[in-house]
């Protein structure tokens, strides 16, 4: 008589365990997404301060070659910006070599003849690696330009309302300073920081990509706290043009502290503005001092001490930044 043979079965899943597994496996992903997101934020951060690192670089290279460091702008009607001054000294001699600095960087009618600025399409319009913070966005939504996220200090913002002739910072209009001129202390005192770039033509006010615009004034007061709680134009190009030396495009001063709330303004020529170091860093901004070391600046910065580190000979003591 022939004995039974004893079948083998292969055990399944069932449903409460597959779907204990499911849940397992989400939980994991829901605790490793922070940390990824951490480490790249971490990886972009100091991608971002090695840029301003070569920036300051460049800054003490120009320094040497010229016996003075680039002006914020040369002149009112050929406002060219100290990247563009600098970008021989970043490896960019060919991107230079497309700047015509006998042309303006910008449209002007500021004096006669008016001036459309197309001459100087072609380098703003050239992507510079080195310019751009790998935080932010690539480009402004619907710029034909390469944009920046590099700006440079022309100082507290104070003065004439920030007016660039008139700044007290490093960078200042028709006004070329060296580093020995720079009282407070080259430790202590701001060359570039970072902004976000613009946001593009939809009508916004998200004072992180858009800032407010207010009418020319040729006389002081350039702006004023009324005209500028008033303007209802909100323009979406900030860090548009990275050859251009004006507030909206290359420049920027400490009026504000980092990543504040309140709405840069600026007036319709950049010449004129109170605005604020912008960043998509958690917490704060990278700034580049021109001693050219950098550092990492927190938005609860005192507005004091923010301001004191924006002057080149203000006498202030900047304390701890």
């Amino acid at each position: 008589m022939t004995q039974p043979t004893l079948k083998s079965y292969r055990a399944g899943f069932t449903l409460i365990e597959l779907l204990v597994v499911i849940a397992i496996i989400a939980i994991l992903i829901g605790l490793l997404l922070p940390a990824v997101q951490k480490v790249r934020e971490a990886a972009a951060r100091m991608q971002c301060s090695n840029n301003l690192k070569q920036i300051g670089i460049a800054m003490h290279n120009y320094e040497g070659a010229t016996g003075k460091l680039p002006p914020g702008l040369p002149i009112f009607y050929r406002a060219f910006s100290p990247l563009a001054m600098l970008s021989p000294y970043l490896e960019q001699d060919n991107t230079y070599k497309l700047i015509n600095f006998n042309r303006s960087p910008v449209p002007t009618t500021i004096p006669p003849p008016p001036d459309d600025g197309s001459a100087n399409d072609p380098p703003a319009m050239t992507r510079v690696k080195i310019f751009h913070c790998p935080s932010d966005k690539e480009a402004i939504p619907g710029s034909r330009y390469a944009g920046t996220n590099y700006v440079g200090c022309t100082g507290t913002g104070l003065v004439n309302q920030g007016w660039l002739a008139d700044a007290d910072g490093v960078f200042r209009q028709e006004r070329a300073y060296k580093i020995v001129d720079i009282s407070d202390g080259s430790s202590n005192t701001v060359a570039f920081s970072e902004t976000i770039k613009g946001g593009g033509p939809a009508a916004s006010s998200d004072v992180c990509e858009y800032y407010k615009q207010v009418p020319l004034a040729f006389f002081p007061p350039y702006l004023t706290t009324g005209g500028c709680d008033s303007s209802t134009t909100w323009i979406g190009t900030r860090g548009e043009r990275w050859t251009a030396g004006r507030y909206g495009d290359q420049l920027y001063n400490h009026f504000f502290t980092p990543n504040s709330a309140s709405p840069d303004c600026i007036n319709t020529v950049g010449g004129a503005g109170w605005t604020a170091a912008r960043s998509r860093h958690t917490g704060g901004v990278n700034i580049l001092l021109c001693d050219g070391s950098v550092r990492f600046v927190q938005n609860s910065v005192a507005l004091n001490v923010w301001r004191a580190a924006s002057t080149i000979m203000g006498g202030e003591v900047p304390g701890n930044f």
